[in-house]
């Protein structure tokens, strides 16, 4: 899975290369960075190289990818964690992943008519990198708490650099897309409003807004918990992690990765095998494994939360160069 993942990039790379700059190219491709101005965010400007201390070319990660392991594998082997991770961030911090241009070019058209919204939220997944982040994650494995730590640093690129050149393209600034997102956001609150009244207040009323706490919103659990949860680490019948590093000092890293180990673990069923002696150890231990109706409630408490938060931070990320639309 991180050949598809370094195929899927090189992929996008060539479909768009007729619609970016020769500089850009050349940075997708073999990292000369050259040193030039973009417009960022609301009055703020960006170099598309300063901000990256990274600097290595393209052929450093086909090399890494690819050559490495064949040619030196215990090398490999002894260094391939910090490698993957390197490479994991590489794929997201190349400047052109942020140009509106680009995600023109992958998402030109804005469907109509029936079976529209399938189409369009398949463009918008895509184009926000939705399937690279997962297949970058379950294609290059790293340690799962080094996992999560990576997912969201690329997320947070994303954000930073590319969301309001996202939500500047045709397809975010399309009517269809206009409408998707304000039917989620009215489901979403239509959802909380008979437990929470006050819920409707955090729909964003902006129509940019609405983009954002969108595409925030998709990132938090399509991008980072989905993928996460896919690679969480199994529990043996005692309840501990059949990867963990037993023995480890208790400190706060480790105190707050146990925490969200879980907390994840309350939203995943278990291997329908082990119920049997899950229960059992539970049982013995005096502790209650959480049930179907739990894992539901669950599951609508983080999507509330994560749904808030996002329409929350969403009014954060005013339109650049002018009044929000």
């Amino acid at each position: 899975m991180g050949l598809l993942s370094l195929a899927m990039w090189g992929g996008t790379a060539i479909k768009v290369a007729p619609h970016i700059s020769s500089a850009e190219l050349g940075q997708a491709w073999f990292g000369f960075f050259i040193r030039r101005k973009t417009r960022q965010g609301a009055g703020m400007f960006v170099s598309t190289a300063g901000w990256w201390p990274a600097r290595a070319s393209r052929a450093g990660v086909l090399a890494i990818a690819v050559a490495w392991h064949t040619l030196a594998p215990s090398s490999y082997t002894r260094w391939r964690t910090p490698a993957v991770a390197y490479l994991r961030i590489q794929l997201f911090a190349i400047p052109f992943n942020f140009s509106t241009r680009v995600f023109d070019a992958l998402a030109p058209d804005v469907a109509t008519g029936r079976g529209a919204i399938v189409h369009n939220t398949f463009q918008m997944f895509m184009s926000i990198r939705i399937a690279l982040l997962n297949f970058n994650s379950m294609g290059w494995r790293v340690p799962f708490r080094l996992h999560m730590v990576l997912q969201a640093l690329n997320i947070a690129i994303l954000i930073f650099f590319g969301l309001h050149n996202y939500c500047a393209s045709k397809l975010l600034t399309s009517p269809e897309l206009g409408t998707l997102a304000a039917s989620v956001h009215n489901a979403m609150a239509l959802m909380v409003m008979v437990f929470v009244p006050s819920t409707a207040i955090l729909v964003p009323i902006v129509a940019y807004t609405q983009r954002v706490a969108l595409l925030l919103f998709s990132w938090a659990t399509l991008g980072w918990l989905m993928p996460t949860l896919l690679l969480l680490p199994e529990q043996d019948a005692a309840g501990t992690r059949t990867n963990g590093a037993a023995g480890a000092a208790a400190g706060p890293l480790t105190v707050l990765g146990d925490f969200v180990e879980a907390w994840l673990r309350q939203l995943k069923p278990g291997r329908r095998r082990d119920a049997e002696a899950r229960a059992a150890w539970a049982e013995a231990a005096g502790q209650v494994l959480p049930t179907t109706f739990s894992r539901v409630l669950h599951w609508w408490a983080l999507m509330l939360v994560t749904w808030g938060a996002c329409c929350s931070v969403s009014s954060l990320f005013t339109q650049p160069g002018g009044t929000p639309a």
